[in-house]
């Protein structure tokens, strides 16, 4: 609220603007002719009056209410004092206050993407590793089938050098029986 005095409010009833000039603590509006006591709350923001102490301006949502930051009492927005401990009301306390949600806030926020892209790596270290265990067991199969290939290879090379000692080894008896006939 600015530091001009208040010269007009809104009714509580039809929201007509009442000029505060030449009235006591007894308004009367001139629109729904409903007269009622300046007792409650006026919204900082739009200026209009509220009967009962809420939390919000019905009109433009502006809050009404702060909390001393000694005590913790609620307090009217306007008050400079708390009605409870007495403590001053700093503007400045109220700024700290909502810097400090404002943090608060944004530190959540980050805990939520840390979590989130902690997540996000996980599962893709998960696929990477199974990915990566796939190749393994190809590869593994493929060397298999190529040490099945080798020995079947190395079995057909004994059998021919085998069959190659055994026509040698005949080849010499024969001779040396013809020899030894001769």
């Amino acid at each position: 609220m600015s530091n001009e005095i208040l010269h007009e409010i809104r009714c509580p009833n039809c929201q007509s603007p009442i000029n505060l000039q030449g009235h006591g603590a007894t308004v009367a509006c001139e629109a729904c002719n409903s007269q009622f006591i300046l007792q409650g709350h006026l919204c900082p923001n739009c200026q209009t009056y509220h009967r009962r102490e809420t939390a919000f301006c019905g009109r433009c949502g502006t809050g009404l209410s702060r909390v001393c930051g000694r005590c913790h009492t609620s307090n009217w927005a306007g008050d400079e004092y708390c009605q409870n401990c007495g403590q001053a009301m700093d503007i400045l306390d109220l700024v700290a206050l909502r810097h400090k949600e404002a943090v608060r806030e944004q530190q959540d926020q980050r805990r939520r993407d840390v979590a989130r892209l902690k997540q996000q790596e996980e599962e893709s270290s998960r696929k990477r590793m199974a990915e990566l265990m796939e190749m393994e067991r190809l590869r593994i199969e493929e060397l298999k089938r190529h040490l099945a290939k080798e020995r079947t290879r190395q079995r057909q090379m004994l059998t021919l050098t085998f069959g190659l000692v055994g026509m040698f080894l005949i080849l010499i008896l024969i001779y040396a029986i013809l020899n030894a006939t001769s």
